[in-house]
């Protein structure tokens, strides 16, 4: 079996600390709340990221839980 690793990019990492900014101005412990989501699909794609469908041009799309969110991604 294929062990996949996440990269992911600065801009992404930016964007998660915004949302979670914003979550937590919002509603006291919403932005933690909020963290536990993108990492939970982090690990989903990392366990199985061809179970996800190809968007376009080899970019996949896992949808985050509880937040309207989504994980774009490639597998290399």
């Amino acid at each position: 079996m294929t062990e996949y690793r996440l990269v992911a990019e600065p801009y992404a990492d930016l964007d998660v600390a915004a949302a979670f900014n914003w979550y937590e101005k919002e509603q006291a412990e919403l932005g933690r709340e909020f963290l536990d989501e993108p990492r939970a699909t982090y690990d989903r794609v990392a366990d199985g990221p061809l179970a996800y469908q190809d968007q376009r041009s080899g970019i996949r799309r896992a949808l985050v839980r509880r937040f309207p969110y989504a994980v774009y991604f490639a597998v290399e």
